[in-house]
């Protein structure tokens, strides 16, 4: 029997040679983004076998072959702060991939969830599907408004994040420590952002945005569903 790792690069092979798009670069890995639960955790082929998530069989229902995708959640835009009018759908932000459509992490099913905190807190970029440090430009981060209720088959809308991101973090490769809040960790083709996180109670959902500079303006999209100490704030 395949080991995990190896049925991942197994699948990931099988999926991107029948891909016309772009090859992918990278996705949120901590705290898990919806694209990490569902993707490069769990795979399509991997549902309901013991230690993965079962919540993905929902996802991948509609786009098992898209499943395989979930470090090509991307644009060739600036994203949210430039784009007008916004794309229809929040966490795959129109991506070319799906020639903007929706993505199996815009489906609003009951996504796994991870405990968050206001204040300082860590946001890490895994980028090992083909890393690009030197012409990464900058991250940001949108979280929904207080008071957001999570409800399962109520897509998000842009209307439920604030206007302004939370965190607008800049970084040149030339000067890779210029940025205390940027770690570029190279060794392990990841990027940890440091943010300082608005309070928050119960379920809330960030929107993330990693960029990279006017060499291909590629932008890539996703959420993260996190629960703050206090109140629950899920419909189902």
């Amino acid at each position: 029997m395949l080991a995990k790792n190896e049925r991942t690069w197994l699948s990931l092979s099988l999926a991107l040679g029948v891909a016309t798009v772009a090859h992918g670069h990278g996705l949120i890995q901590n705290p898990p983004s919806r694209n990490w639960f569902c993707g490069a955790h769990t795979k399509p082929d991997e549902v309901g076998r013991p230690g993965e998530y079962a919540e993905c069989a929902d996802a991948f229902r509609d786009d098992f072959s898209g499943g395989y995708q979930f470090m090509s959640v991307l644009t060739h835009a600036q994203g949210r702060a430039v784009v007008s009018p916004l794309p229809q759908h929040v966490c795959g932000f129109g991506s070319e991939t799906w020639r903007g459509g929706a993505t199996p992490w815009d489906k609003s099913i009951n996504w796994p969830t991870s405990t968050f905190s206001s204040g300082p807190q860590t946001i890490t970029w895994n980028i090992s599907w083909g890393p690009h440090f030197d012409d990464t430009e900058e991250f940001r981060y949108w979280i929904t408004k207080p008071g957001f209720v999570y409800q399962v088959g109520k897509p998000l809308t842009w209307d439920d994040f604030e206007e302004e991101a939370f965190c607008v973090l800049k970084y040149d490769d030339r000067n890779p420590n210029g940025n205390p809040a940027i770690t570029a960790d190279k060794a392990n083709a990841l990027f940890h952002t440091t943010c300082n996180v608005p309070q928050r109670q119960g379920r809330h959902v960030i929107y993330a945005e990693w960029g990279r500079n006017h060499y291909t303006y590629e932008r890539f999209h996703g959420c993260v569903d996190v629960v703050f100490p206090g109140a629950s704030s899920t419909q189902p």
